[in-house]
């Protein structure tokens, strides 16, 4: 009996070793497969950090831009400015020589000026042998009287002006036009009156004491219209 109890004990202890044996390689084999998987999930999000860094700018980048798309913009915004505040060139009039037909034409434009009946003022202004002539528009107003005043007093300022230009002419024809009206009521633009001045006339004229009314009674040749007078 004492011998069998041995070998009992003895296979007990060797199927216990076995046992202890296969439980600490199992626990080893958990523990390394632990160790793997933490290895495995802190380099996946390395990876994951390091994509995610990739796609997406970093906030230095992303102020970098704001700041130079700012910068551009108020680059721009100073040139426009600089573009605004600069002052247009001023427009070069080209005033002709004296004694010359050009300036007699650029006189009699400037002192006539425009119409107020939505026509043109200066119909004609042309010269041959030295003989000028000029055609112009008489200006409505609202009284008769005064609309033939008016014509006088233009007459006047063309006669200056042709003086102050220098241009040597022979004799100087003035028409000047106004819209007349028939007894059908139909209207028509017609020569008014016609005076002709020498030299000679123009030049004995003392414009500060000048009365206007007489422009007619110094002219060298005078013709008005009926329905003028």
């Amino acid at each position: 009996m004492g011998t069998k109890d041995k070998k009992k004990r003895s296979l007990s202890w060797r199927l216990c070793s076995f046992l202890f044996k296969i439980c600490l390689l199992g626990i080893l084999c958990l523990i390394g497969l632990v160790i793997i998987g933490v290895k495995v999930g802190s380099q996946e999000g390395q990876n994951l950090s390091t994509e995610t860094n990739i796609h997406q700018p970093s906030r230095n980048t992303v102020n970098q831009e704001k700041e130079e798309v700012t910068t551009n913009q108020s680059v721009a915004k100073s040139k426009e400015t600089a573009a605004q505040k600069k002052p247009p060139k001023p427009t070069t009039i080209s005033i002709p020589r004296s004694g010359t037909f050009e300036k007699l034409q650029y006189e009699i434009k400037r002192v006539l000026g425009s119409s107020n009946r939505g026509i043109a003022k200066i119909y004609k202004i042309e010269e041959t042998r030295r003989n000028v002539k000029i055609v112009f528009s008489i200006d409505d107003n609202l009284t008769n009287g005064w609309v033939k005043d008016g014509a006088k007093i233009d007459i006047i300022k063309i006669l200056k002006a042709v003086q102050s230009s220098g241009y040597r002419y022979s004799e100087v024809a003035i028409f000047g036009t106004f819209s007349f009206s028939d007894v059908y009521g139909n209207s028509e633009e017609s020569v008014a009156v016609k005076a002709s001045y020498t030299p000679s006339t123009v030049n004995r004229i003392n414009w500060e004491n000048f009365l206007y009314n007489n422009v007619y009674k110094i002219a060298d040749s005078v013709w008005i219209a009926p329905a003028f007078r």
